[in-house]
């Protein structure tokens, strides 16, 4: 005897959402106890970053996780496990300088850079990647990844001719949090 599944029309779905201009970066000097519900008034108290940030060289991710290959005898050969996670982080910032004093970085406009221009500076970056645009504040229920970093010595660009004045920081994260939502 042979069953029909019941067949079920498809819903229509919302339109899809174009990515440009949705991801909102937010750097906190100070790490946050739960990284999985940071609070909306700690967020929207960071230093705003999606400015900050050329597009280009900039890098916050989850890279594939590290494998443990230990089958149990009666598990077939070739079975694995997902182990510690694995991440990648590296910001490329704009810098921005004193209009009246050029020798000097503007304190506003160079906050980031000098948040991490020293090789050890640590802080989180929390990434919101929504339908919402990138200069929306902070809300309750917004979801977020947020990545632990410690900064290494800064580089200029290879050509620092071209373009606008940045430095590249790698950073090396110490912990993240892929499935995080901000909390009132």
């Amino acid at each position: 005897m042979t069953v029909t599944p019941e067949i079920t029309p498809l819903t229509a779905l919302p339109p899809k959402t174009f990515g440009d201009q949705r991801m909102k970066v937010t750097f906190l000097p100070v790490i946050p106890e739960d990284l999985d519900s940071i609070s909306v008034a700690v967020l929207n108290a960071g230093i705003e970053s999606s400015c900050r940030l050329a597009k280009d060289g900039t890098t916050f991710r989850f890279t594939a996780s590290e494998t443990i290959n230990e089958a149990a005898i009666c598990e077939p050969a070739g079975a694995q496990a997902a182990g510690r996670d694995n991440y990648e982080a590296t910001a490329n910032i704009f810098r921005f300088w004193d209009p009246t004093n050029p020798g000097n970085a503007d304190a506003e406009g160079d906050a980031l850079f000098s948040a991490l221009r020293v090789k050890g500076s640590t802080g989180v970056f929390v990434i919101r990647y929504t339908g919402k645009k990138w200069d929306a504040p902070w809300a309750a229920g917004d979801e977020y990844q947020a990545f632990v970093v410690a900064s290494d010595n800064w580089s200029m660009p290879d050509n620092p001719h071209e373009g606008y004045m940045k430095a590249t920081v790698p950073l090396m994260v110490s912990n993240a949090e892929a499935n995080g939502v901000a909390t009132a």
